[in-house]
């Protein structure tokens, strides 16, 4: 079936190519995307550069790239609008990484073997926009190199539980493991309760149990 669609989708490709008469002089040099081992990012950045030097139209570049998917990918394309932006964009979010994640590709970007200086500012753009996500780039550099300055615990910590507040609030009122005592990475990241707070609600389990044990006792000792 996915054989039949690829050809399908070759088909409508070539029957587009005849109606908009866009001549392609080269093919594509791209592997099929394997999202096991493919940055989603760097891959599309290379499929641009070669849509870029093709002067392919949107519904040229959307047929294009679904020709280079496969399995899970081509049930997300399937789905997936028309639109070349709206799969591009359904892409990135199925298998790209988090904001912060992106702004710590950016901060050890390097060139890289043969990639041309397009595709280097190219990617550059896409980090950028990926870790600002439409905010206020200056506030959100700003909070990105505050939690860089903290330990990986910590930052990890107010990145989970900052909710509402801001990046300084939320580092305020972290709490660092005691001296001497094992830390619980779990705890530390609110996954966990600490052990003590699970005994206290323990304890309290217990004492209604038996409070209720002992009204119960008292009850049947009046009917007898």
């Amino acid at each position: 079936m996915e054989k039949l669609a690829i050809e399908r989708e070759k088909l409508q490709f070539q029957a587009k190519q005849k109606e908009e008469q866009v001549s392609v002089p080269f093919k594509i040099k791209l592997q099929p995307f394997n999202p096991k081992f493919d940055d989603i990012l760097t891959y599309l950045c290379e499929f641009e550069a070669v849509c870029d030097q093709a002067k392919w139209s949107e519904s040229i570049k959307v047929l294009q790239l679904r020709t280079l998917l496969t399995g899970e990918t081509r049930h997300i394309s399937s789905q997936a609008s028309t639109s070349y932006v709206d799969l591009n964009k359904s892409l990135i979010e199925r298998y790209g990484q988090r904001p912060h994640e992106y702004f710590s590709d950016l901060i050890s970007i390097r060139r890289e073997n043969n990639e041309t200086y397009r595709g280097l500012m190219s990617r550059i753009n896409i980090y950028l926009k990926r870790c600002t996500e439409d905010k206020d780039p200056i506030e959100v550099l700003r909070d990105e190199f505050f939690l860089r300055a903290l330990s990986p615990v910590q930052a990890q910590w107010v990145r989970r539980n900052k909710g509402s507040s801001s990046v300084v609030e939320a580092a305020e009122d972290y709490i660092s493991p005691k001296i001497g005592n094992p830390v619980n990475l779990k705890v530390l990241l609110g996954l966990e309760k600490e052990p003590e707070m699970e005994l206290a609600v323990a304890g309290k389990r217990l004492q209604a149990n038996r409070k209720k044990e002992t009204e119960i006792r008292g009850r049947i000792y009046i009917l007898n």
